[in-house]
């Protein structure tokens, strides 16, 4: 069997997973992932990056995407992220996936499934089909956005409370500990080395640690002190977008979330 057949055998599972009846809860399938533009896919090799949210909410759901471009609103995570891939030309080899496939109004509204495991095997099935389909496609980078609830600056990640057991806000814990079980294995070296953890599209908060240096110098974009990078000035300055979109990226792969997660 090939990838792109290893591949649609994956998402032939996810949506007969989302489809089953009798469930409280309510799962979103990602059509994108079997269809562009009205055609199915059938070729996978194109694709260079995996995005990963959080959840799948409103605008989600009624479009059956993930991180869907909403015409309704100014500003949403999938508008975002949309406007981001167009700015780096990378829309049409983006596959997009979620840490959960349940649909909540707001992410924090999964709690509610939380007794009798219905989110936590939600959570670390969507973590055994992002490293799955990161196994079919090794050259691809994944991108985690959002640290939902799991990280604090001072604690790091997972921080335990001193009786035991996550905190309240800790609720998607079962995501990150599945990531940490599947890409810690030596024989998953390689596909470490390209899974990468930011902050999430919205609010821009994918932005909040880049910034401009003071000589705005192309080559010189990285983690310091500075302006903070948004996406109206990536949209108008006149350095050279190459090199700058190159400079995003690689700023984006050297944040501290992934070593952090990992122990490295």
């Amino acid at each position: 069997m090939n990838n792109n057949a290893r591949i649609q055998n994956l998402f032939k599972d996810f949506l007969k997973d989302c489809s089953m009846k009798k469930q409280k809860e309510e799962k979103v399938f990602n059509t994108d992932l079997t269809h562009k533009n009205g055609s199915s896919i059938t070729d996978y090799s194109k694709y260079k990056y995996i995005f990963v949210g959080d959840n799948p909410g409103k605008s989600e759901k009624n479009a059956n995407k993930y991180m869907v471009i909403d015409t309704n609103k100014l500003s949403s995570a999938g508008n975002n992220a949309h406007r981001f891939f167009e700015w780096l030309s990378i829309e049409e080899t983006v596959l997009i996936l979620n840490k959960s496939s349940i649909y909540t109004d707001t992410t924090v509204n999964l709690k509610k499934y939380k007794s009798n495991d219905v989110l936590k095997d939600n959570l670390e099935y969507m973590a055994d089909l992002i490293f799955k389909l990161h196994k079919c496609l090794p050259a691809c980078e994944v991108f985690i956005t959002g640290l939902t609830g799991c990280y604090d600056p001072e604690d790091g990640w997972l921080e335990q409370k001193l009786n035991g057991g996550y905190r309240a806000n800790q609720f998607m814990h079962p995501f990150w500990e599945k990531i940490i079980e599947l890409y810690s294995t030596p024989e998953n070296d390689t596909l470490r080395e390209k899974i990468f953890i930011t902050k999430h599209f919205a609010y821009w908060k994918i932005f909040d640690d880049i910034v401009w240096t003071k000589s705005n110098n192309i080559n010189q974009v990285r983690i310091t002190t500075g302006q903070r990078v948004t996406m109206k000035s990536l949209e108008i300055t006149e350095l050279e977008k190459t090199k700058l979109q190159t400079n995003i990226i690689e700023s984006l792969k050297s944040l501290p979330y992934k070593n952090k997660l990992f122990g490295m």
